[in-house]
């Protein structure tokens, strides 16, 4: 199945490039030993594409919130992003799960006219529904129990 990632930003659609599709691919089922951990997406200064800024292996959720905290645009502004984590967690006796957390960033210290940039809808298509989608503009909206609850359904 064929994965695309779109965004309704402003009126305007804006298509991820085929390296985040395949960089999203490999988080999702490529081999263990170097399948990223997370990765931080921008939309391009032309706001015709998202593009790949950061990947990483590392698995603690703290580097990961960390590196979205600190994400600048190129006059060292802070700015918002897309962010893709892969969230492993225990289910009760059902075991280890896995949820694709998608973060959409918007650094409340960020300029208002990039945060604009980043409002308005996120589509995936061929992508397995239980994307666990999160619009953030505070370090506490990342807090882990809470995402916890909700990619477990508050089933625990």
């Amino acid at each position: 199945m064929s994965v695309r990632i779109s965004a309704t930003c402003n009126g305007y659609n804006v298509y991820s490039a085929a390296e985040c599709i395949a960089e999203f691919n490999q988080l999702r089922s490529g081999p263990a030993a170097i399948r990223p951990k997370f990765m931080i997406w921008k939309i391009s200064d032309d706001n015709q594409d998202i593009l790949v800024e950061k990947i990483s292996t590392e698995e603690d959720y703290e580097t990961f919130v960390h590196k979205l905290w600190e994400t600048t645009d190129n006059d060292g502004n802070p700015a918002p992003r897309y962010a893709i984590y892969d969230m492993e967690y225990h289910f009760g006796r059902e075991g280890k799960r896995n949820t694709t957390l998608f973060v959409c960033w918007r650094n409340r210290h960020a300029p208002f006219k990039q945060n604009l940039r980043y409002l308005g809808r996120m589509q995936f298509h061929g992508v397995d529904p239980s994307v666990l989608v999160v619009e953030a503009d505070r370090i506490q909206d990342l807090d882990w129990d809470y995402l916890l609850t909700e990619a477990s359904g508050d089933q625990e």
